[in-house]
């Protein structure tokens, strides 16, 4: 049972007043911009927070309930209609808007926020500060923690939810072939085109690894890469035929064929063949380069195509379905 909060002294609070005062902020009614780690996610209605030099209390903080009070009441506004708040944002709407596109790209629904990437969240932070400078102005711009913590709550709950739902003989399935589902849209719902495009790609595959099974770049210690042709070196008289056999896959495998990739977007749900030109350009030309952009971690996945490519969230979560179906 949480204790009774003790007022602040008139010196406490005419101290903090004056302190965020020569920081320029502006305060409602006594309230105090708060910091991210200052924060309280308790079932009590307020609690009082201590001074980092000494015990005396220097302010009564509102309770930030991820169920309960708004962002806006943490924020001392009456609501999310009132005037100052409306000010605060400029639109509501927008503010919310941009943190809901931006959340699902840096956040695990399935874990708690304090289990995040911290890399990735800075790189979050760092994001909508650029879209939102203004909200700066607050301490830590600790309002984007505290919404940002409402909505992994939310979003984790779905998450959990959903699962449960299915049988587990379903999960397992979506577990082995890397199917996601994106707001209603399944990587079972691809049409004809995708699957055309991954037998494709497995053929292609499957002559390359039967033709090379080892590369001689790996042999002799040096690099290699799946989407760069390796570099040419002096050989053996005895090593001409190996060489002569070699080339015409060499040259089959690491040619451009933007037609293979047109394709594997054009069979996309919805189609993403505009985007070829962003693919091509990012050196992913040909089978050989999808597929090695289909075997990276997630996290590069996502790097390239959102932070070098700029694909827009919808864009990426369609693409991100479309690479792990080409190598279910």
């Amino acid at each position: 049972m949480a204790s009774t909060p003790r007022r602040c002294s008139m010196e406490a609070r005419t101290r903090v007043e004056s302190n965020c005062s020569e920081k320029g902020v502006q305060l409602r009614n006594g309230a105090v911009p708060l910091s991210a780690h200052t924060i309280a996610f308790t079932s009590a209605s307020a609690r009082t927070m201590q001074d980092s030099h000494s015990n005396e209390a220097t302010r009564l903080l509102p309770v930030v309930s991820v169920h309960g009070c708004s962002v806006a009441k943490a924020m001392g506004f009456k609501s999310r209609a009132d005037p100052g708040f409306t000010s605060f944002t400029g639109c509501t709407a927008t503010w919310k808007r941009i943190l809901r596109e931006l959340a699902p790209l840096y956040f695990d629904v399935g874990r708690y926020y304090h289990e995040q990437d911290p890399e990735l969240m800075k790189e979050y932070m760092d994001t909508v500060v650029e879209k939102v400078p203004w909200i700066t102005k607050y301490e830590d711009c600790w309002p984007i923690r505290a919404y940002t913590m409402k909505w992994l709550d939310s979003a984790r709950w779905e998450y959990n939810h959903r699962r449960s739902s299915k049988g587990p003989t379903v999960l397992a399935e979506q577990n082995a072939t890397g199917t996601a589902m994106l707001g209603g849209v399944q990587g079972a719902n691809f049409n004809q085109g995708i699957v055309t495009t991954r037998k494709r790609y497995h053929a292609i595959q499957h002559a390359r690894d039967s033709v090379l099974p080892t590369m001689s770049l790996r042999r002799s210690g040096a690099p290699s890469s799946k989407c760069a042709p390796p570099a040419s070196s002096p050989r053996s008289a005895s090593s001409t035929t190996v060489d002569e056999s070699d080339a015409p896959v060499d040259k089959a495998v690491f040619e451009p064929r933007t037609g293979f990739v047109r394709d594997f977007l054009h069979g996309l749900r919805p189609s993403m063949e505009d985007l070829t030109p962003k693919f091509v350009g990012a050196g992913i030309v040909n089978e050989t380069c999808l597929g090695a952009l289909a075997e990276m971690p997630d996290w590069e996945k996502d790097k390239l195509l959102r932070d070098d490519m700029s694909l827009k969230p919808f864009q990426l979560r369609v693409v991100r379905v479309g690479l792990a179906e080409l190598q279910a």
